[in-house]
């Protein structure tokens, strides 16, 4: 809540994308794998091709401001995008990494888009948070 107000970039991929008032805008919701919410973005089908922008997987790198969401709305903050910038786009229908949940033996099959579900990413999170506990340990003992 701190930074409402703020102009911010944050990039990340799109875990779930959806146009709305007949393609005038869209919500995106990205995440860069840093912690286990996403941030919802909102963009103006005047900044880039929607279509493209919410597709699931697509990486982008989002510019705007963050504002508190209407009452009601489960997010703490969103960010009403000004500039948009496609990294990389993704085709939704092939993405291997569906929103439902997926096996740690189906995971095994696609390494390289594990670290983008939620399950294997809160374990590296985890993995990282003992690793520096451990560290830290041994630096200060």
């Amino acid at each position: 809540k701190e930074f409402v107000g703020q102009t911010v970039v944050a990039g990340g991929w799109v875990k779930t994308g959806r146009s709305a008032d007949k393609g005038a805008f869209a919500f995106l919701e990205v995440n860069d794998g840093s912690c286990a919410s996403n941030l919802q973005v909102i963009v103006s089908s005047e900044l880039t091709d929607i279509g493209v922008v919410t597709s699931t997987g697509a990486s982008v790198l989002v510019k705007g401001l963050l504002k508190e969401p209407p009452e009601g709305k489960k997010q703490n903050i969103e960010l009403h995008a000004t500039e948009v910038l496609l990294v990389g786009p993704s085709d939704g229908k092939t993405y291997p990494v569906a929103k439902t949940k997926l096996t740690l033996e189906h995971l095994r099959t696609i390494i390289h888009f594990r670290i983008r579900t939620n399950i294997i990413a809160a374990i590296t999170r985890v993995r990282k948070t003992l690793a520096a506990a451990t560290h830290e340990f041994f630096q200060q003992n």
